[in-house]
Protein backbone atom coordinates (compact mmCIF):
# COMPACT_ATOMS: atom_id res chain seq x y z
CA UNK A 1 0.00 0.00 0.00
CA UNK A 2 1.14 3.58 -0.67
CA UNK A 3 2.09 5.53 2.45
CA UNK A 4 2.88 9.17 2.97
CA UNK A 5 6.31 10.27 4.17
CA UNK A 6 4.96 10.98 7.64
CA UNK A 7 3.38 7.54 7.88
CA UNK A 8 6.63 5.86 6.84
CA UNK A 9 8.58 7.73 9.50
CA UNK A 10 5.95 6.97 12.14
CA UNK A 11 5.87 3.25 11.30
CA UNK A 12 9.66 3.09 11.39
CA UNK A 13 9.65 4.78 14.79
CA UNK A 14 7.09 2.31 16.17
CA UNK A 15 8.87 -0.78 14.87
CA UNK A 16 12.17 0.46 16.29
CA UNK A 17 10.50 1.02 19.64
CA UNK A 18 9.22 -2.59 19.62
CA UNK A 19 12.72 -3.94 19.00
CA UNK A 20 14.21 -1.60 21.58
CA UNK A 21 11.60 -2.63 24.14
CA UNK A 22 12.72 -6.24 23.86
CA UNK A 23 16.41 -5.30 24.21
CA UNK A 24 15.73 -3.06 27.20
CA UNK A 25 13.55 -5.72 28.81
CA UNK A 26 16.28 -8.30 28.33
CA UNK A 27 18.92 -6.09 29.95
CA UNK A 28 16.63 -5.45 32.92
CA UNK A 29 16.08 -9.18 33.25
CA UNK A 30 19.76 -10.05 33.44
CA UNK A 31 20.30 -6.96 35.65
CA UNK A 32 23.53 -5.90 34.05
CA UNK A 33 24.76 -3.76 31.18
CA UNK A 34 26.19 -5.87 28.35
CA UNK A 35 28.36 -2.99 27.12
CA UNK A 36 30.00 -1.46 30.18
CA UNK A 37 31.12 2.09 29.45
CA UNK A 38 29.31 2.20 26.16
CA UNK A 39 25.72 2.45 27.36
CA UNK A 40 22.75 0.18 27.01
CA UNK A 41 20.45 0.25 24.04
CA UNK A 42 16.71 0.52 24.46
CA UNK A 43 13.51 1.96 23.09
CA UNK A 44 14.86 5.42 22.28
CA UNK A 45 18.02 4.18 20.55
CA UNK A 46 16.33 1.64 18.32
CA UNK A 47 13.55 4.08 17.46
CA UNK A 48 16.19 6.55 16.27
CA UNK A 49 17.99 3.81 14.31
CA UNK A 50 14.91 2.72 12.34
CA UNK A 51 13.95 6.35 11.77
CA UNK A 52 17.46 7.07 10.50
CA UNK A 53 17.12 4.15 8.10
CA UNK A 54 13.80 5.52 6.87
CA UNK A 55 15.30 8.99 6.34
CA UNK A 56 18.19 7.49 4.39
CA UNK A 57 15.74 5.66 2.15
CA UNK A 58 13.74 8.81 1.50
CA UNK A 59 16.93 10.58 0.36
CA UNK A 60 17.99 7.73 -1.96
CA UNK A 61 16.49 9.15 -5.16
CA UNK A 62 16.69 12.90 -4.57
CA UNK A 63 19.97 13.26 -2.62
CA UNK A 64 22.03 10.14 -3.27
CA UNK A 65 25.24 11.66 -1.89
CA UNK A 66 23.58 12.35 1.47
CA UNK A 67 22.20 8.81 1.43
CA UNK A 68 25.74 7.42 0.97
CA UNK A 69 27.01 9.71 3.75
CA UNK A 70 24.36 8.43 6.19
CA UNK A 71 25.08 4.79 5.31
CA UNK A 72 28.82 5.29 5.75
CA UNK A 73 28.55 7.12 9.08
CA UNK A 74 26.12 4.52 10.40
CA UNK A 75 28.46 1.69 9.39
CA UNK A 76 31.41 3.37 11.12
CA UNK A 77 29.42 4.01 14.30
CA UNK A 78 28.19 0.41 14.40
CA UNK A 79 31.71 -0.94 13.87
CA UNK A 80 33.11 1.33 16.57
CA UNK A 81 30.31 0.28 18.94
CA UNK A 82 31.17 -3.37 18.48
CA UNK A 83 34.94 -2.90 18.85
CA UNK A 84 34.74 -0.69 21.94
CA UNK A 85 32.02 -2.85 23.49
CA UNK A 86 34.03 -6.03 22.93
CA UNK A 87 37.10 -4.39 24.47
CA UNK A 88 35.29 -3.49 27.70
CA UNK A 89 33.20 -6.64 28.12
CA UNK A 90 35.38 -9.24 26.36
CA UNK A 91 32.16 -10.45 24.74
CA UNK A 92 32.42 -11.11 21.00
CA UNK A 93 28.73 -11.81 20.51
CA UNK A 94 27.05 -9.79 17.78
CA UNK A 95 23.34 -10.33 18.54
CA UNK A 96 22.74 -6.70 19.52
CA UNK A 97 24.83 -5.42 16.61
CA UNK A 98 22.85 -7.52 14.15
CA UNK A 99 19.63 -6.24 15.72
CA UNK A 100 20.89 -2.68 15.18
CA UNK A 101 21.78 -3.41 11.56
CA UNK A 102 18.43 -5.09 10.85
CA UNK A 103 16.56 -2.22 12.52
CA UNK A 104 18.28 0.22 10.20
CA UNK A 105 17.38 -1.98 7.23
CA UNK A 106 13.75 -2.17 8.32
CA UNK A 107 13.51 1.62 8.24
CA UNK A 108 15.22 1.60 4.84
CA UNK A 109 12.83 -1.05 3.50
CA UNK A 110 9.79 0.90 4.67
CA UNK A 111 10.83 4.16 3.00
CA UNK A 112 11.95 2.52 -0.26
CA UNK A 113 8.95 0.13 -0.26
CA UNK A 114 11.21 -2.76 -1.22
CA UNK A 115 8.96 -5.26 0.58
CA UNK A 116 5.25 -5.13 1.43
CA UNK A 117 4.56 -3.40 4.74
CA UNK A 118 2.91 -6.54 6.16
CA UNK A 119 6.05 -8.56 5.42
CA UNK A 120 8.29 -6.01 7.15
CA UNK A 121 6.07 -6.02 10.24
CA UNK A 122 6.16 -9.83 10.23
CA UNK A 123 9.98 -9.75 9.99
CA UNK A 124 10.14 -7.44 13.01
CA UNK A 125 7.89 -9.77 14.99
CA UNK A 126 10.06 -12.76 14.08
CA UNK A 127 13.21 -10.85 15.07
CA UNK A 128 11.76 -9.87 18.45
CA UNK A 129 10.55 -13.43 19.03
CA UNK A 130 13.97 -14.93 18.30
CA UNK A 131 15.76 -12.48 20.58
CA UNK A 132 13.25 -13.00 23.40
CA UNK A 133 13.77 -16.78 23.61
CA UNK A 134 17.54 -16.67 24.03
CA UNK A 135 17.56 -18.45 27.40
CA UNK A 136 15.09 -21.08 26.23
CA UNK A 137 17.22 -21.75 23.17
CA UNK A 138 20.32 -22.14 25.33
CA UNK A 139 18.48 -24.58 27.59
CA UNK A 140 17.24 -26.52 24.58
CA UNK A 141 20.70 -26.72 23.00
CA UNK A 142 22.32 -27.81 26.25
CA UNK A 143 19.75 -30.58 26.58
CA UNK A 144 20.41 -32.04 23.12
CA UNK A 145 22.20 -35.38 23.38
CA UNK A 146 24.70 -36.83 20.92
CA UNK A 147 22.29 -39.45 19.60
CA UNK A 148 19.61 -36.78 19.03
CA UNK A 149 21.98 -34.54 17.09
CA UNK A 150 23.20 -37.51 15.05
CA UNK A 151 19.63 -38.55 14.26
CA UNK A 152 18.70 -35.02 13.18
CA UNK A 153 21.72 -34.79 10.84
CA UNK A 154 21.06 -38.26 9.41
CA UNK A 155 17.42 -37.45 8.77
CA UNK A 156 18.35 -34.14 7.14
CA UNK A 157 20.59 -36.07 4.74
CA UNK A 158 17.87 -38.63 4.05
CA UNK A 159 15.06 -36.11 3.48
CA UNK A 160 16.79 -32.99 2.17
CA UNK A 161 19.92 -34.27 0.41
CA UNK A 162 19.07 -37.68 -1.04
CA UNK A 163 15.31 -37.50 -1.74
CA UNK A 164 15.20 -34.33 -3.93
CA UNK A 165 17.82 -35.72 -6.31
CA UNK A 166 16.20 -39.10 -6.94
CA UNK A 167 14.32 -39.41 -10.26
CA UNK A 168 10.57 -39.21 -9.80
CA UNK A 169 9.66 -41.60 -12.62
CA UNK A 170 8.64 -45.22 -12.88
CA UNK A 171 11.14 -47.60 -14.45
CA UNK A 172 10.08 -50.68 -16.44
CA UNK A 173 11.73 -53.51 -18.39
CA UNK A 174 11.89 -51.16 -21.37
CA UNK A 175 14.42 -49.03 -19.50
CA UNK A 176 16.90 -51.90 -19.24
CA UNK A 177 19.37 -51.51 -22.15
CA UNK A 178 19.28 -54.28 -24.79
CA UNK A 179 16.93 -56.46 -22.69
CA UNK A 180 14.28 -56.61 -25.40
CA UNK A 181 16.83 -57.54 -28.06
CA UNK A 182 18.39 -60.18 -25.84
CA UNK A 183 15.09 -61.87 -24.99
CA UNK A 184 13.92 -61.71 -28.61
CA UNK A 185 17.10 -63.48 -29.71
CA UNK A 186 16.28 -66.42 -27.45
CA UNK A 187 12.64 -66.36 -28.65
CA UNK A 188 11.11 -65.01 -25.46
CA UNK A 189 8.18 -62.72 -26.13
CA UNK A 190 7.80 -60.04 -23.45
CA UNK A 191 5.64 -57.57 -25.34
CA UNK A 192 3.02 -57.74 -22.62
CA UNK A 193 5.59 -57.21 -19.88
CA UNK A 194 7.96 -54.72 -21.48
CA UNK A 195 6.10 -51.69 -20.07
CA UNK A 196 5.18 -53.26 -16.74
CA UNK A 197 6.10 -50.78 -13.97
CA UNK A 198 8.95 -52.00 -11.78
CA UNK A 199 9.90 -49.27 -9.33
CA UNK A 200 10.03 -45.54 -8.73
CA UNK A 201 13.21 -44.49 -6.84
CA UNK A 202 11.60 -41.32 -5.48
CA UNK A 203 8.55 -43.14 -4.10
CA UNK A 204 10.64 -45.92 -2.58
CA UNK A 205 12.91 -43.48 -0.79
CA UNK A 206 9.90 -41.42 0.28
CA UNK A 207 8.78 -44.44 2.30
CA UNK A 208 12.18 -44.40 4.04
CA UNK A 209 11.72 -40.69 4.80
CA UNK A 210 8.27 -41.31 6.28
CA UNK A 211 9.35 -44.30 8.37
CA UNK A 212 12.36 -42.54 9.86
CA UNK A 213 10.38 -39.32 10.24
CA UNK A 214 7.75 -41.08 12.35
CA UNK A 215 10.54 -42.51 14.53
CA UNK A 216 12.05 -39.08 15.13
CA UNK A 217 8.68 -37.38 15.68
CA UNK A 218 7.63 -40.09 18.11
CA UNK A 219 10.91 -39.84 20.01
CA UNK A 220 10.72 -36.09 20.56
CA UNK A 221 7.00 -36.14 21.33
CA UNK A 222 7.73 -38.92 23.81
CA UNK A 223 10.23 -36.64 25.55
CA UNK A 224 8.02 -33.55 25.53
CA UNK A 225 4.47 -34.79 26.12
CA UNK A 226 5.14 -38.24 27.57
CA UNK A 227 5.58 -41.75 26.25
CA UNK A 228 1.89 -42.62 26.01
CA UNK A 229 0.64 -39.45 24.30
CA UNK A 230 3.83 -38.93 22.30
CA UNK A 231 3.47 -42.02 20.13
CA UNK A 232 -0.27 -41.42 19.79
CA UNK A 233 0.29 -37.94 18.30
CA UNK A 234 3.15 -39.17 16.10
CA UNK A 235 1.04 -42.03 14.75
CA UNK A 236 -1.94 -39.77 14.08
CA UNK A 237 0.29 -37.38 12.11
CA UNK A 238 2.09 -40.17 10.28
CA UNK A 239 -1.18 -41.84 9.29
CA UNK A 240 -2.20 -38.82 7.23
CA UNK A 241 0.96 -39.28 5.17
CA UNK A 242 1.16 -43.07 5.00
CA UNK A 243 -0.45 -45.45 7.47
CA UNK A 244 1.48 -48.36 5.95
CA UNK A 245 4.88 -46.70 6.46
CA UNK A 246 3.88 -45.55 9.94
CA UNK A 247 2.84 -49.07 10.93
CA UNK A 248 6.11 -50.40 9.50
CA UNK A 249 8.04 -47.91 11.62
CA UNK A 250 6.16 -48.95 14.75
CA UNK A 251 6.71 -52.63 13.95
CA UNK A 252 10.46 -52.08 13.69
CA UNK A 253 10.50 -50.24 17.00
CA UNK A 254 8.59 -53.05 18.70
CA UNK A 255 11.63 -55.33 18.32
CA UNK A 256 13.54 -53.37 20.94
CA UNK A 257 10.68 -52.10 23.08
CA UNK A 258 8.35 -53.65 25.62
CA UNK A 259 5.69 -51.00 25.00
CA UNK A 260 3.89 -53.34 22.61
CA UNK A 261 0.42 -52.13 23.55
CA UNK A 262 1.40 -48.49 23.04
CA UNK A 263 2.88 -49.26 19.64
CA UNK A 264 -0.19 -51.31 18.70
CA UNK A 265 -2.35 -48.35 19.65
CA UNK A 266 -0.14 -46.17 17.44
CA UNK A 267 -0.70 -48.49 14.46
CA UNK A 268 -4.47 -48.34 15.01
CA UNK A 269 -4.38 -44.54 15.27
CA UNK A 270 -2.37 -44.38 12.04
CA UNK A 271 -5.08 -46.39 10.28
CA UNK A 272 -7.69 -44.09 11.80
CA UNK A 273 -5.92 -41.02 10.36
CA UNK A 274 -5.64 -42.63 6.95
CA UNK A 275 -9.31 -43.59 6.88
CA UNK A 276 -10.33 -40.16 8.11
CA UNK A 277 -8.30 -38.59 5.30
CA UNK A 278 -10.00 -40.79 2.71
CA UNK A 279 -13.39 -40.01 4.22
CA UNK A 280 -12.77 -36.29 3.80
CA UNK A 281 -11.71 -36.95 0.22
CA UNK A 282 -14.94 -38.87 -0.45
CA UNK A 283 -16.97 -35.92 0.84
CA UNK A 284 -15.41 -33.56 -1.70
CA UNK A 285 -15.57 -36.02 -4.62
CA UNK A 286 -18.87 -37.81 -4.11
CA UNK A 287 -21.12 -36.43 -1.41
CA UNK A 288 -24.00 -38.80 -2.31
CA UNK A 289 -21.81 -41.88 -1.86
CA UNK A 290 -20.52 -40.50 1.43
CA UNK A 291 -24.07 -39.98 2.70
CA UNK A 292 -25.05 -43.55 1.82
CA UNK A 293 -21.89 -44.90 3.45
CA UNK A 294 -22.04 -42.63 6.50
CA UNK A 295 -23.07 -45.43 8.89
CA UNK A 296 -20.16 -47.66 7.82
CA UNK A 297 -17.66 -44.81 7.86
CA UNK A 298 -18.80 -43.67 11.30
CA UNK A 299 -18.63 -47.20 12.70
CA UNK A 300 -15.09 -47.73 11.39
CA UNK A 301 -13.86 -44.40 12.77
CA UNK A 302 -15.43 -44.94 16.20
CA UNK A 303 -14.33 -48.56 16.49
CA UNK A 304 -10.75 -47.72 15.52
CA UNK A 305 -10.65 -44.95 18.12
CA UNK A 306 -12.03 -47.26 20.82
CA UNK A 307 -9.56 -50.01 19.94
CA UNK A 308 -6.69 -47.53 19.89
CA UNK A 309 -7.56 -46.09 23.30
CA UNK A 310 -8.00 -49.63 24.66
CA UNK A 311 -4.42 -50.59 23.77
CA UNK A 312 -3.20 -47.17 24.87
CA UNK A 313 -4.63 -47.65 28.35
CA UNK A 314 -3.51 -51.26 28.65
CA UNK A 315 -0.33 -51.70 30.69
CA UNK A 316 2.50 -53.84 29.31
CA UNK A 317 4.01 -56.52 31.49
CA UNK A 318 7.49 -55.77 32.83
CA UNK A 319 7.28 -52.37 31.21
CA UNK A 320 9.30 -50.74 33.96
CA UNK A 321 12.26 -53.01 33.30
CA UNK A 322 12.57 -52.12 29.65
CA UNK A 323 16.23 -51.20 29.11
CA UNK A 324 15.41 -48.77 26.34
CA UNK A 325 13.12 -46.59 28.42
CA UNK A 326 15.52 -45.71 31.26
CA UNK A 327 17.16 -42.29 31.42
CA UNK A 328 20.58 -43.87 32.01
CA UNK A 329 20.55 -45.56 28.61
CA UNK A 330 18.91 -42.68 26.72
CA UNK A 331 22.21 -41.56 25.19
CA UNK A 332 22.74 -45.04 23.71
CA UNK A 333 19.24 -45.39 22.25
CA UNK A 334 18.98 -45.44 18.47
CA UNK A 335 16.19 -43.11 17.41
CA UNK A 336 15.92 -44.81 14.03
CA UNK A 337 17.82 -47.37 11.98
CA UNK A 338 17.96 -47.92 8.22
CA UNK A 339 19.26 -51.45 8.59
CA UNK A 340 17.87 -54.56 10.30
CA UNK A 341 17.45 -54.19 14.05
Amino acid sequence: MDMSVGMKLFLSLVLGAVIGLERESYEDKINKTPRSGVGSLGVRTFSLITTLGAIAGLLYFSHFSIYILIITIFGLILTAYYIIGSFFTHDNGITTELAIFLSFLFGLFISLEIFPTQLIIAMVIVLVSIMSIKEKLHTLVEGIKDNELGAFISYAIIALVVLPFLPDRTFSFADIPNLSTLLTSVRIDINDLINLPLFNPFNIWKVVVIVTGVDILGYFLEKTVGRKRGWMFASLAGGFISSTSTTQSLALKSKNSKDINKLTAGAVFASFSSFLQHSLLIITVNGVFFTKSLLYIFSILVSSLLIGFYFLSKEDKNNESSPLETEENLNDTKIFSLGPL
